[in-house]
């Protein structure tokens, strides 16, 4: 039976005579074993184990080097799309109601909020062309939005929401493209160099007599 010893965590086993050894032999301590039960990893936290170094980017520009910050990166995209759902939908129903446009919106925006909504669950699915679809719907509505602004001489409902939502969609698309390429069974993974011993070269006395 293989246990995993409790002090110095070498991978022993039994005897015959119920003693423990390790895979050499040699009974390393006393102390009692521990089941040995193996490790179960997600793709990216087994690739993370190899990543040692520390993050080096920033909240609005993330390095994405980390699972955990790629997972967060991809969640805030999606989460930036549903509020966008949100608003465009209460806004969109707002125009229906009223029966007049809100400022560049009117009832067509209700559709918007649909596809804003699919977006951000497609996103949370890792899905890289729907996060893409996501950052040219975002130009999209910013170029109809300055087209309003140039027939109705106002200024655009664009401030500084809107671009850290433009941010957001395209971090989750970088994210994105980081996931798939951690998880890809085809990327190679660099391990540690193996360091090898030079071999001793014995010269004989009576060479070159």
């Amino acid at each position: 039976m293989t246990e995993l010893c409790q002090h110095c965590r070498a991978i022993i086993t039994e005897t015959d005579h119920g003693t423990w050894v390790d895979d050499m032999g040699v009974n390393q301590c006393g102390d009692p074993p521990v089941p040995h039960v193996p490790e179960v990893f997600h793709p990216l936290q087994k690739i993370t184990r190899e990543m040692k170094h520390k993050t080096k980017g920033t909240y609005l520009w993330p390095s994405l080097t980390t699972a955990a910050e790629i997972e967060h990166t991809i969640t805030q995209a999606a989460y930036w799309a549903f509020a966008t759902a949100v608003i465009t939908g209460l806004i969109g129903g707002l125009s229906a109601v009223m029966g007049t446009a809100v400022g560049p919106f009117d009832g067509t925006a209700l559709l918007d909020a649909a596809i804003w909504a699919v977006i951000g669950w497609r996103i949370r699915r890792y899905s890289q062309p729907w996060a893409i679809s996501g950052v040219l719907l975002w130009v999209a509505g910013n170029l109809t939005k300055l087209d309003w602004s140039f027939e109705t001489h106002r200024s655009p409902p664009i401030g500084i929401v809107t671009a850290f939502c433009g941010l957001a969609l395209i971090n989750g698309v970088r994210a994105l493209r980081a996931y798939d390429r951690l998880t890809d069974p085809t990327t190679p993974v660099l391990s540690p160099p193996i360091v090898t011993s030079t071999p001793v070269v014995e010269l004989d006395p009576g060479a070159g007599h």
